[in-house]
């Protein structure tokens, strides 16, 4: 025997602010209560105080969060955090190797350059990232000298040797 919209339960205040804390949408809730997702909707609509109690577990499960977060990004022990908290709140952005050093060199326009400045170019890259000890950069710089132009074979050379010495 199938209950009426009038028949089912609804959640208590204290259950929807639960629900709203842990990111419980109104789809899932009406799911779980047995509702149509318009029906629950409109009856929670009419309620006021349950869709409150619901976005204030939101609200204050992602200020807690965000407290915690931020405490453990400017504590220092935690430098993925902070990066992340970098790049997502104060716009922060990774520039390709290629274009911090073509920068360096006061290049306008990379793709006029010539084999031997995109020489130059990849060994002054090679030198400040091995100073921070950097392999995946370093990786970065040589895809990024490869995109651009074909390497020279005194390049290629360059490469085979420092393969060599590892």
């Amino acid at each position: 025997m199938k209950l009426s919209a009038k028949e089912k339960p609804l959640p208590t205040e204290e259950e929807m602010y639960r629900f709203g804390a842990v990111g419980c949408g109104l789809n899932s809730l009406a799911a779980y209560y047995g509702y149509h997702t318009r029906t629950f909707y409109e009856l929670i609509s009419e309620r006021p105080n349950l869709w409150s109690a619901m976005k204030k577990g939101e609200l204050e499960a992602n200020v807690g969060v965000q407290s915690k977060a931020y405490e453990m990004a400017v504590s220092g022990e935690f430098p993925a955090l902070t990066i992340f908290w970098l790049k997502t709140r104060c716009g922060f952005r990774e520039e390709p190797i290629f274009n911090f050093i073509v920068q360096k060199f006061g290049v306008k326009e990379p793709k006029n350059l010539n084999p031997e400045q995109l020489e130059e170019i990849y060994h002054t890259a090679c030198e400040v990232i091995k100073e921070r000890d950097d392999l995946k950069k370093i990786e970065n710089a040589k895809y990024a000298v490869r995109r651009r132009k074909k390497p020279t074979k005194s390049l290629q050379e360059h490469e085979n040797a420092r393969e060599e010495n590892d």
